[in-house]
């Protein structure tokens, strides 16, 4: 992922979101194409000319202000690095600016509400989620105020099922730790929850899902066997609990999207829109490929919905 989008404001969410896509740029080394971007309200102009009115350029004003800030922050990007948006939301300017840059990755800081080392969306985190035109990476309150060594990635985390955009979560991840000579797991959860109630073979349902969830895990292990440092996770009970209370001992999650729904768009799920109200570390969701849409047919999954 070498062309990153920061989505800055100017708050501590902010200084998040910029603490860890200068992480990311860092892994991307000398190609690394990061943007920090800030949006600012588009309002209507002054009359039918298109004259700037006194409060659209207030606002533009704050942003280059806030953007300056950024730079103080992150002195090492170059200055044309740094951009203002004007749009009529933060999500519609960040996506534009991901489509028209062909962002790899859009970074987000989490609500201001959130306690300590959690995601709690808050409506424009909630907003560059659904349907974001590329990855997007939300990261927990406080990331910025960790030392520098705490935040770099010595252990990436993936939501891993055996489905089509499981894998597509696990090649992308191992990508990452490979960059930065990180362990990669990737983490099985066998959901024991039956989808319908039976009145017999409750057993015999349980062995075939674990059985199940066991095989791919091991598949995914052979796969990446070799390219990096690779430590096989297993777990039983509800996915995003798991998956959350997993994620305190890693760097980074990554997790895929759910199976259907427009290609190259993120869509949150029932699992994933629950993880990033509970992950302890930075979430990256992965949008649909076309790949994932051609497989989706014939996938068989088990274990943790990590597409849900």
């Amino acid at each position: 992922m070498r062309r990153i989008l920061i989505g800055f404001d100017g708050s501590e969410r902010g200084d998040d979101a910029l603490a860890f896509g200068r992480v990311l740029a860092n892994a991307a080394g000398a190609e690394a194409e990061p943007v920090v971007a800030i949006v600012y309200q588009a309002v209507v102009p002054k009359d039918s000319h298109g004259t700037e009115s006194d409060y659209q350029a207030r606002l533009r004003y704050e942003a280059e202000e806030q953007l300056a800030r950024a730079r103080e922050l992150a002195p090492e990007l170059p200055s044309e690095a740094f951009v203002a948006v004007r749009a009529s939301s933060p999500a519609s300017g960040l996506h534009r600016l991901a489509v028209s840059r062909g962002a790899d990755v859009v970074v987000v800081g989490s609500s201001h509400r959130s306690a300590l080392g959690r995601i709690w969306p808050g409506s424009a985190t909630e907003q560059v989620l659904h349907g974001a035109p590329a990855a997007v990476a939300v990261v927990p309150a406080g990331y910025a105020g960790k030392p520098e060594e705490e935040r770099a990635l010595r252990s990436v985390a993936i939501a891993y099922d055996g489905s089509p955009e499981a894998k597509n979560a696990l090649e992308q991840g191992v990508a990452i730790a490979v960059a930065n000579g990180a362990k990669v797991a990737p983490i099985s959860v066998v959901d024991l929850r039956m989808p319908t109630p039976i009145a017999y073979g409750y057993e015999q349902y349980v062995t075939a899902v674990r059985e199940l969830a066991a095989v791919e895990l091991r598949a995914a292990g052979e796969d990446v066997a070799g390219a990096a440092d690779v430590d096989l996770i297993e777990r039983e009970g509800d996915p995003a609990l798991e998956l959350a209370a997993a994620s305190a001992g890693f760097d980074l999650l990554v997790a895929g999207s759910r199976g259907y729904g427009p290609l190259r768009r993120v869509l949150l799920g029932s699992v994933s829109s629950r993880l990033v109200r509970e992950v302890s570390c930075p979430l990256l969701l992965l949008p649909r490929s076309a790949a994932d849409a051609g497989d989706e047919d014939d996938a068989v999954t088990g274990g943790a919905a990590a597409s849900a």
